[in-house]
């Protein structure tokens, strides 16, 4: 994989957990790093945290979360996933600025990337199936779905379980993935190693790692 992980291994291995933003350069770094992509993807970024700032409801934060899911609606739009994909573009979160429209997760990347630009408390939540967002000074249990259109929902009416709040390493965690499944739907037993490689960076806990390993090697003795 050459230097394009380094930037990847870096961020991942601070104590402190990296942001949603410093994550998601990362990831798409270690895959193609293009600088125009990425260029165009901050200014993307830099607009879309500009409109959330003046969107801003200090002291209601149910309005607050219904104000941004509206300028979020404007920006980034949930793929069907309807047809099967050959890339990670829609996974990527500079890809999914520049495009304004991918995969849920990587939506939620993006979104929460701007959000803390622009000074909202904000973060992912996820259940065994989707992920939302939700807002850090709310106590009601309320969230934004990207994959109908940031629409305001009340959690308890998801009916998918209990949903855990995500740090960045662990909603990069849910795009690999992802990224994992559709490899080995298309039989790039290269893409699988790479996304092997890519995991095993990641912070968990020992079981997990354990399984990381394990998983790395099976994806080289196949790619052997």
């Amino acid at each position: 994989m050459g230097d394009r992980s380094e930037h990847w291994r870096q961020v991942n291995s601070r104590r402190a957990c990296p942001t949603h933003h410093e994550v998601g350069l990362a990831l798409a770094a270690s895959f193609d790093g293009n600088e125009a992509i990425t260029s165009a993807a901050e200014q993307k970024l830099q607009s879309i945290a500009r409109d959330l700032a003046d969107a801003r409801l200090p002291g209601d934060s149910a309005a607050e979360l219904v104000e941004t899911g509206r300028v979020l609606n404007d920006w980034l739009t949930c793929d069907s996933g309807e047809t099967l994909r050959s890339d990670f573009g829609d996974l990527l979160m500079p890809h999914v600025l520049v495009s304004g429209a991918g995969h849920e997760l990587a939506l939620a990347a993006a979104a929460l990337a701007a959000c803390a630009d622009a000074g909202l408390p904000f973060g992912a939540v996820a259940s065994s199936s989707h992920v939302y967002l939700a807002h850090q000074d709310l106590s009601q249990p309320y969230v934004l779905a990207p994959r109908f259109g940031w629409r305001f929902l009340e959690a308890t009416d998801l009916r998918e379980g209990e949903l855990k709040w995500l740090c960045p390493h662990e909603l990069s965690g849910l795009a690999l993935k992802q990224m994992d499944l559709r490899a080995a739907t298309l039989g790039r037993i290269d893409l699988q190693l790479r996304i092997s490689e890519l995991r095993i960076d990641l912070p968990m806990d020992q079981n997990s790692c354990h399984e990381a390993q394990n998983e790395l090697a099976m994806a080289r003795a196949r790619f052997n």
